[in-house]
């Protein structure tokens, strides 16, 4: 038996299909997978209503004008989640400097980013005061961006910045926390945000654990000292243009006091 998803047969057997849990480690809901005959570790559609989708018509809306960032709610919403996360973030685009995300929990605060109608990415967060999974007796000190990604094919866009300015929308407390540890991209996405909006530099922090005081590093502060981040590339180029201006004017006084000696002798 076979079924075509995405204009391409997949063949259906016991070898190649089987339940995933939605959301990690609890395992009371689940959705039924088929995976590629070819990487039994990547699914290719989920079992739904009744039939077989594939995973790129599951990431669209009957609803073409649905733009921007908008929360998870729904069980629908929280499948589209799931696709993004742990299929096409984690089996086919993560990057080797990147850390794979946890799956998202049953109630985790999260947004999806659709643009036209599709969904390009999602974010999640931890909010103040909500208790931390891993240590069961501690609450986040602040909200933290726990997750953000964007599809490879919606990259250079504007929409990793477009998220952060929309968690940043969200919360209005004097600081608020960023994932340790930040990916290259995230970090220029922070260097973006805060060249647009240098009076935050004291709002964004890289934080471990629950974010306690101790646990946290200004992300303005870092991003000065790393070598690829437009920002500290401006303020290198910055600094060695104003090197060269010292050397200059340097040379000008030495020539203008040579040339008063001349003239004193003379």
């Amino acid at each position: 038996m076979h079924v075509t998803l995405a204009s391409k047969p997949v063949p259906i057997g016991l070898s190649n299909v089987g339940f995933v849990p939605l959301y990690g480690a609890d395992l009371r809901q689940k959705v039924l997978a088929l995976f590629s005959p070819q990487d039994q570790f990547t699914a290719v559609g989920l079992y739904l209503l009744d039939r077989w989708w594939s995973l790129e018509d599951i990431l669209k809306t009957a609803d073409p004008a649905r733009d921007g960032c908008v929360e998870v709610e729904t069980l629908g919403e929280r499948i589209v989640l799931y696709i993004l996360n742990r299929v096409v973030y984690r089996a086919m685009e993560m990057s080797s400097d990147e850390l794979p995300f946890l799956c998202h929990g049953e109630s985790d605060n999260a947004k999806i980013l659709w643009k036209d109608g599709q969904a390009v990415g999602f974010y999640s967060v931890k909010p103040s005061g909500s208790l931390c999974s891993t240590f069961l007796t501690q609450c986040y000190q602040l909200p933290i961006m726990d997750s953000i990604f964007v599809r490879k094919c919606h990259r250079d866009n504007g929409l990793g910045l477009q998220m952060l300015e929309n968690f940043v929308e969200c919360f209005k407390e004097d600081c608020l926390g960023l994932r340790y540890p930040l990916s290259k991209v995230m970090y220029k996405v922070c260097g973006k945000y805060l060249s647009l909006y240098p009076a935050d530099r004291d709002l964004l922090w890289e934080v471990e654990s629950v974010g306690r005081p101790s646990q946290r590093t200004n992300i303005a502060n870092k991003i000065q000292y790393l070598p690829f981040t437009e920002h500290s590339v401006a303020n290198r180029v910055g600094a060695e243009n104003e090197g060269v201006m010292e050397k200059v004017t340097s040379r000008i006084q030495e020539a203008m006091e040579y040339t008063v000696e001349i003239v004193v002798r003379f």
